[in-house]
């Protein structure tokens, strides 16, 4: 080969050579790009569960902290505190003493293995305050009836409730939902409405908005669920269940979920209902228990969210009284946004619960 060819040969070479080189940096920017993009959109190496679970407890430790709930919303707007005939006028003083009350009873019998038994009515007030509130929160962390299948409706945070979609209490649609207390958050009506094509009556008398229809399943009133036919000083119109039934053309028989969120007027609701008989049809029963006095509102005055003796008695009273009509706890949940130091074991509590009943009997 003479001296010009091999130098033309050379050439062809470096360029070959030059060219290859830049084809192999450009797929590998290419690949950085794409996987920067990846990355980026959160699609790439990543846990979507265990992240979500993290962001829950990132949203619940600010509902502790900031007093807001899991969905960013204050929890002190726009709700107000009912004036409940219970209500103790809360004054922070440091230096209360503890009620001085003796417990003439043993109530250690009424706990086997871990597990408490509500003590007879006529016996609840004659316990201390003390242990009523170990029977009151022990009794809550147990769960009763073991749900197969637990199905999350709605926002995995503060909103959402959980139901049991064993047989026979699963909803169906030859029947109906009633959720009382929506504060805008529509995700547990519209959930169950769509995973089992139900119709659901949305009620809450404490936001603004009129009486619609908010899709084909599900229906909004602004009114509210009380002991009876009252006009509340806010100027909400509440009505007892029955008559709620009968204004919406409604057979009770149908009502399959019932579900309260109604700050603090569950303390007189529930017994009204447990005493008309109203709950004897329903599958499952969810409502949220704000034990303290004032804490479904908040309250920077208010330190100590410890319920009172009254409020316990009262509350142990409608556990037995739920208990003996057949409604059995098979999931609770603790609202971070109510948590206190216990007065009595120095231990971390929660005055509100998330309470889930399946009616077996």
């Amino acid at each position: 080969m003479n001296y010009i060819g091999r130098k033309s040969f050379d050439m062809f070479r470096w360029r070959l050579r030059t060219k290859a080189i830049f084809l192999y940096l450009g797929s590998l920017c290419v690949i950085l790009v794409f996987l920067g993009l990846f990355t980026l959109n959160g699609d790439f190496l990543r846990d979507k569960k265990a992240e979500e679970l993290e962001r829950r407890n990132v949203l619940m430790g600010r509902a502790a902290r900031d007093r807001i709930d899991g969905n960013d919303r204050f929890r002190f707007a726009p709700i107000k505190i009912p004036d409940l005939s219970i209500k103790i006028p809360y004054k922070p003083n440091k230096e209360k003493k503890l009620e001085k009350d003796a417990t003439t009873i043993d109530v250690s019998k009424y706990k086997k293995k871990g597990i408490w038994r509500i003590p007879p009515v006529s016996l609840l007030s004659s316990i201390s305050w003390a242990d009523l509130s170990s029977i009151y929160h022990e009794y809550l962390e147990h769960v009763q009836y073991e749900c197969k299948d637990r199905l999350r409706m709605g926002k995995i945070t503060d909103g959402g409730w959980d139901v049991c979609a064993d047989e026979p209490y699963r909803p169906t649609k030859d029947g109906f939902v009633y959720s009382f207390g929506i504060n805008n958050d529509f995700s547990f009506d519209d959930a169950i409405s769509k995973k089992y094509k139900i119709p659901v009556f949305s009620f809450d008398p404490s936001t603004k908005s009129k009486a619609h229809r908010r899709s084909d399943l599900v229906h909004f009133q602004p009114i509210g669920i009380g002991e009876t036919m009252v006009v509340s000083e806010s100027g909400w119109r509440l009505s007892p269940l029955s008559y709620i039934l009968n204004d919406q053309g409604h057979k009770k028989e149908e009502l399959q979920v019932l579900k309260m969120d109604i700050e603090e007027w569950e303390w007189k609701v529930l017994p009204q209902l447990i005493q008309t008989n109203s709950l004897s049809d329903i599958k499952q029963l969810l409502v949220e228990l704000h034990a303290c006095e004032g804490c479904s509102s908040y309250n920077p005055d208010q330190y100590n969210n410890e319920p009172s003796k009254h409020r316990y008695i009262l509350a142990l009273k409608i556990f037995h009284d739920l208990y003996e009509l057949g409604f059995r706890i098979f999931w609770t949940h603790k609202n971070t946004a109510c948590l206190y130091r216990s007065k009595f074991t120095d231990k971390e509590l929660s005055a509100c619960h998330e309470v889930h009943f399946v009616k077996v009997l």
